[in-house]
């Protein structure tokens, strides 16, 4: 039987729920409540129940994923009990720029077009693809509509990247040794020796 690999989120989603589960059970075994925890750590019981660190429910905080009822009397946030854990897709959607929910990142971009991840990257560095912005760890949006440009186009673009678009190549006349530049001539002037080698 093959073996299977857990993604890191899953490993993580796993992790934390084997650690609220270890810390749900020292708390009852101690006989202290959510709020009793709370209190002997400094934290609400919203903030216990919820099975996170206090820098994640500061972010999702700041994301507006959850909201703050009252300041307490040292001015750290008193939360509503009861409020619902953010879900991936909330916090994914917070992260991003305004108007770009519903945008998909190079990778998704990528399985829909049956391409690598890389090839999205190039497509966009080769500028035939436009990115909406990016969410909060730096990953370019796309909208999710975008089509993948033709084999034509990219073929275009490499070679206009490649020959540098705009540069023009004067082609050295065949009676110039290889590696000597030719005199340039300004006309009016007769000949210069610049650029002589």
């Amino acid at each position: 039987m093959p073996k299977v690999r857990a993604s890191r989120s899953e490993v993580k989603t796993t992790s934390l729920a084997a650690f609220a589960s270890q810390l749900r059970a020292w708390r009852q075994r101690s006989g202290w409540t959510q709020v009793g925890l709370g209190t002997k750590m400094g934290y609400s019981a919203s903030l216990i129940s919820l099975g996170v660190t206090s820098s994640t429910i500061l972010r999702w905080t700041q994301l507006g994923l959850l909201t703050i009822a009252a300041p307490d009397n040292r001015g750290f946030g008193l939360y509503q009990p009861g409020q619902p854990r953010p879900t991936r897709d909330q916090i994914t959607t917070a992260c991003r720029p305004p108007g770009t929910g519903d945008a998909i990142t190079g990778g998704q971009l990528a399985a829909r077009h049956g391409v690598s991840r890389s090839a999205v990257y190039k497509w966009h560095q080769l500028g035939l693809i436009d990115s909406l912005g990016t969410d909060g760890t730096g990953r370019n949006l796309y909208h999710p509509g975008q089509q993948a440009p033709s084999r034509e186009q990219i073929r275009t673009a490499r070679a206009a990247r490649r020959h540098g678009a705009g540069k023009c190549q004067t082609p050295v006349p065949s009676s110039v040794p290889e590696g000597r530049t030719p005199p340039i001539t300004i006309p009016g002037t007769g000949s210069s020796t610049r650029g002589a080698v």
